[in-house]
């Protein structure tokens, strides 16, 4: 049985029948070409191309796109300004789609202008050529429907999984951290001092906890601010990768980040009774920030002009990190928050001091570095738009 002209290109396309099989009838000979065959040959190349576009374009198709182009991804896979994935096969889809526009195109102008004049082809008008291009996309249309009615049929309309990762532009990172902690029971951070944890995330947490009337658990990684070669390392780190602003990385800089930020989740666990607040001490630096809800978990540089990762509950790498996270915590130093302490909000240096001495860290800590810390207590920084 010899193939047709569409059946052999897709089967030449997939490596089992030579494209010049086709070409040639039984007995070596071709069989003379009359109008609507020419056309048939024509319009089924064009529709064996859109074939391919709609595969591409198809739900149901497990390669094609699964993702949205306005969220930047293709597939579960990142795509760039220039419309490149970054997916298994690096499809440029603009240039793929221009090619398939370019071919359909050239094989009009070579159908109306060139084969006309050829030996044994007869001329066609215009309205014929679009006239069976229609037909032979409607055609296409009707068949591509009932195959998807029949699969829907016969297996079900399985909904497909969520994106492996999102990219996140940099000016929208505050955004998408004010949505993950507004539909969340549950928070867990790793990284570094917490500045914008303490200051936009945790209220947002505390906030829907309380009108909704459910409780709260937060889980905190910071880095041990007792641990003086580590801060040096960390404020190095910084000043590296933020040279515009070597001067405010300090070691003493970062400790009084982490103090805040601690004193503010003891403060909270005393006043709040539905938050059930975990802090532990990590004793190593990442330059990756791990913010982890309900919903989504969203991996962040602190640093300007970088952009986000965010990976949707039931993707894989989500699981994975719910589970490093997990593991990470248990050989972590736990400091315990007191429920005994008395309440306060520090406002001087003595009270800063006090609540210090009842966490047991930082101890000996001078007036200047106090004063340092309550400024970062009071005022803290998005590290987003500015460090």
């Amino acid at each position: 049985m010899t193939p047709t002209p569409a059946t052999a290109v897709t089967a030449a396309h997939a490596g089992t029948i030579p494209l010049s099989d086709w070409r040639t009838a039984p007995g070596g000979r071709h069989r003379k070409a009359s109008p609507h065959r020419s056309l048939g040959r024509v319009t089924g190349v064009y529709g064996l191309l859109m074939d391919h576009l709609r595969l591409l374009l198809n739900p149901l198709d497990p390669g094609g796109w699964s993702g949205r182009v306005g969220g930047r991804t293709i597939g579960g896979w990142p795509m760039d300004d220039t419309g490149r994935s970054d997916g298994p096969a690096g499809v440029n889809t603009k240039l793929y789609l221009s090619s398939l526009g370019l071919a359909a195109a050239l094989l009009i102008v070579i159908r109306l202008f060139a084969l006309p004049h050829l030996g044994g082809a007869t001329k066609v008008s215009l309205s014929d050529t679009i006239i069976s291009v229609v037909d032979s996309l409607t055609g296409a249309a009707v068949a591509s429907l009932c195959v998807s009615l029949l699969v829907v049929f016969l297996y079900g309309l399985k909904r497909q999984g969520p994106m492996e990762v999102q990219v996140t532009d940099p000016g929208s990172i505050s955004a998408e951290l004010d949505k993950a902690a507004g539909a969340t029971n549950s928070w867990d951070y790793r990284g570094h001092t917490a500045r914008y944890f303490r200051s936009a995330v945790l209220p947002t947490l505390l906030q829907r906890a309380e009108r909704q009337g459910h409780y709260l658990s937060v889980n905190v990684q910071v880095l041990d601010p007792d641990n003086v070669e580590l801060m040096d390392f960390f404020a190095e780190y910084r000043r590296n990768a933020n040279p515009d602003r070597r001067d405010y990385w300090t070691r003493r800089r970062a400790q009084a980040e982490i103090a805040a930020t601690i004193i503010r989740l003891q403060l909270l666990s005393y006043q709040f009774s539905r938050l059930n607040c975990r802090v532990y001490l990590a004793s190593t630096v990442s330059p990756f920030t791990i913010d982890l809800s309900d919903t989504c978990v969203i991996v962040t540089r602190e640093k300007a002009g970088t952009a986000a990762l965010k990976y949707p509950v039931g993707s894989s790498f989500y699981d994975s990190t719910k589970e490093d996270m997990r593991l990470s915590n248990r050989q972590s130093a736990e400091l315990p928050l007191p429920r005994s302490a008395t309440e306060l909000d520090p406002g001087s240096v003595a009270d800063v001091r006090e609540v210090l001495s009842q966490l047991d860290i930082l101890q000996g800590a001078d007036d200047e570095f106090l004063s340092m810390t309550l400024d970062a207590y009071r005022r803290p920084v998005n590290p987003y738009a500015n460090a």
